[in-house]
């Protein structure tokens, strides 16, 4: 009968010890699993980290080569102007071509709005050009009386 119970305590304690391997190999083996799944996540948020980034950067440097094509235009040759008739503007219009005006004979006034790639007008360039079309344009001479608007100002007008 002794026997029976040193067997079954050997039992008892084999089973313990395998209860106890199991847990921690069964625990490691989740531990790997959350470990392999954090690092598909991280790495998933890599790659749209930089195809964000990709897009910035690319969309960043059509923006300044534009600005630069910009400012250069009437040096190109493609340049369809005389450029020494063109005067940047860089506010809802890039340029005012003052056709013949180096000649002393200005025939014609053009609008241009210079894009590079594939850039479509703004919805405020398009009013512009729209306007333009239709002939809502004016010519407004503004006088200004020095004397008067300085007095005007030292009495503490604005």
């Amino acid at each position: 009968m002794e026997w029976v119970i040193i067997i079954v305590v050997v039992f008892l304690i084999v089973m313990f010890f395998v209860a106890i391997l199991t847990q921690a190999s069964s625990g490691e083996k989740r531990r790997k699993d959350m470990y392999e799944a954090h690092e598909r996540d991280r790495q998933a948020r890599d790659l749209q980290y930089q195809a964000k980034m990709g897009k910035s950067l690319r969309r960043q440097r059509a923006t300044i080569t534009g600005q630069t094509v910009e400012r250069v235009a009437p040096l190109l040759t493609q340049w369809p102007f005389n450029p020494r008739d063109a005067v940047h503007v860089n506010f809802g219009i890039d340029y005012l071509v003052f056709e013949g005006y180096s000649e002393e004979d200005v025939t014609q006034i053009t609008f241009v709005e210079v894009k590079t790639g594939h850039s479509d007008l703004s919805k405020r360039q398009r009013q512009i050009r729209n306007a333009i079309r239709q002939g809502r344009v004016k010519y407004y001479v503004f006088s200004v009386d020095l004397d008067e608007d300085l007095e005007h100002t030292l009495k503490g007008g604005v």
